[in-house]
C-alpha cells in the first residue's frame, strides 16, 4: 500500500512538473518616453543644436552660409513657415522631407529630438 501511495505521489508531481506553465517575458515599452511638455529654447532646443548643428552652422565661416548659433539667426529658418515645409527650413531639413537633409551625410535625428523642435516651433518658438 505504501508503494502504491508513493508511486501515486510521484506520478502527480511528475505530471504537474510536465504541465507547468511557462511565461515568456515581453518588454512593453512605455506609451511615450519623449517629454514634450514645457519645451524651452534655452534648456531643450539649444542643447539639440549644440549637439547636432553648431559644428557646421556657427562662427565666422558657417557651411552654406547658414548661421543658427543665436536665437535671432535661428528664427530666420523657423519663421519661413509655409504649407510645404511645416515648420520652416529648420524642421523640414531635420525631418528629411523635401529640404536638404540635416545633419548632412548623417542619419536622421531621433524622432523625439525632432518632436521637441516641432513642439517648440508650434508653441511660438519663444526665446525662453
Amino acid at each position: 500500500m505504501r508503494n502504491i501511495l508513493l508511486l501515486g505521489v510521484c506520478g502527480v508531481v511528475l505530471l504537474l512538473g510536465q504541465s507547468s506553465c511557462e511565461y515568456e517575458t515581453i518588454a512593453i515599452p512605455p506609451l511615450s518616453d519623449c517629454d514634450t511638455l514645457d519645451i524651452r529654447y534655452s534648456t531643450d532646443i539649444v542643447p539639440i543644436l549644440d549637439q547636432h548643428c553648431y559644428v557646421c552652422h556657427s562662427g565666422a565661416d558657417p557651411i552654406g552660409g547658414f548661421v543658427i548659433d543665436s536665437y535671432d539667426e535661428l528664427t530666420i529658418y523657423v519663421d519661413d513657415l509655409d504649407a510645404d515645409t511645416r515648420g520652416g527650413l529648420l524642421l523640414c531639413s531635420m525631418e528629411h522631407t523635401g529640404c536638404r537633409p540635416m545633419p548632412e551625410d548623417q542619419a536622421k535625428l531621433p524622432p523625439c529630438t525632432i518632436k521637441k523642435v516641432e513642439v517648440w516651433i508650434r508653441n511660438g518658438a519663444q526665446n525662453d
